[in-house]
């Protein structure tokens, strides 16, 4: 990363080092090194602004397999103002977004559900990429240091999604796929 892009990520990670969350274990790691890592990746594979700074706040919401205590209301904002709209909405839908659901929708055999109220989330093709590129940055990221079980479920997940991934994404899966 340039140093320009690395200056203006310093107030983002000063704000990351102030969460509790980013400080948890995660993946044989803490959910900091996690969330930069997954940025670096996204940069690395030209994906676009709002997407790569989704990935350096991709979990802070939580997910499903990295639940956190519900986060204050003024988090959102908070993260909004730091990365942008667009970026806050995809980090915010990583979390919400239950993750069969996603690719039942990929596929074409259902709609994207939200994993806490179980209603429809609207995704446009865009959000769909975005989240594919997201989630497969995710998986990249930690495969490395995950156990077998975990990996198996990250594979399952992104699979479907290799007609949205970005060539650079798609070069890195294959990769990580075949070391393992």
């Amino acid at each position: 990363m340039d140093p320009a892009s690395e200056a203006a990520l310093a107030p983002a990670l000063a704000f990351l080092e102030g969460l509790a969350v980013a400080r948890r274990r995660h993946s044989g790691a803490d959910l900091a090194a996690h969330l930069v890592g997954t940025q670096a990746l996204l940069h690395s594979w030209g994906a676009r602004g709002p997407l790569c700074r989704a990935g350096l706040f991709h979990s802070v919401f939580g997910t499903e397999m990295f639940p956190v205590e519900l986060p204050p209301d003024t988090l959102r904002a908070e993260v909004r103002d730091m990365i942008g709209a667009e970026a806050e909405r995809l980090a915010w839908l990583f979390g919400q977004i239950d993750r069969e659901s996603f690719t039942r929708q990929v596929t074409g055999a259902g709609p994207c559900l939200s994993r806490s109220s179980g209603e429809p989330l609207d995704l446009s093709a865009l959000d769909l990429a975005d989240l594919a590129n997201l989630y497969t940055a995710n998986a990249v990221e930690q495969l490395p240091r995950l156990p077998e079980i975990c990996a198996v479920v990250e594979r399952a997940l992104i699979a479907p999604c290799d007609a949205l991934l970005l060539p650079a994404a798609r070069t890195a899966l294959a990769a990580v796929r075949s070391e393992e």
